[in-house]
């Protein structure tokens, strides 16, 4: 169970932080509910804690752990599958997953990727959501600003010029 002022992520939606846990009654019936405001779209969702979505909302990494991400942004990538299809459900799970070791590695390999082969608008779409959901999420546990960290990633990546 999260408390008021953790640092969570949930998948899609990216990083947020539990602003308050409400009481509401439903019915005969009185439910819990997470208040998470999200960073990166300025949402404020609203989810009941014994919710089958709750599942999918995870702390935030740690400070300590996000060297580990940074050395991955770092790591040279490989290369992708020339069809689309098959990069397009890599891209989606890594997204669905919220997984951010996932998203970094899926960083570098687009990265690398774009060496090989123009990307596509979509491709390109998919880079730019991944990239905001991983600085978003570590801008907000280290305390950087989410344009400054988003940057940060492209230089680490080598990416300047995928944008």
């Amino acid at each position: 169970m999260f408390i008021i002022g953790d640092v969570v992520y949930y998948p899609s939606f990216g990083a947020g932080y539990i602003s308050n846990i409400e009481e509401k009654l439903l019915g005969n019936e009185k439910k819990k509910f997470y208040v998470i405001n999200f960073i990166l779209n300025q949402i404020i969702m609203t989810i009941p804690i014994d919710s089958p979505k709750t599942q999918r909302l995870r702390s935030a990494i740690s400070i300590e752990k996000s060297k580990e991400i940074f050395d991955i942004l770092k790591s040279k990538g490989h290369s992708l599958s020339l069809k689309w299809l098959d990069r397009y459900k890599y891209y989606t799970k890594c997204i669905n997953d919220g997984n951010i070791y996932e998203m970094a590695e899926a960083l570098v390999n687009i990265a690398f990727f774009s060496t090989e082969k123009k990307l596509s608008k979509s491709e390109i779409k998919f880079f730019n959501d991944i990239l905001y959901l991983v600085s978003g999420e570590l801008a907000l546990v280290l305390g950087w600003d989410l344009e400054l960290m988003k940057n940060y990633i492209k230089e680490l990546t080598n990416t300047n010029n995928i944008c």
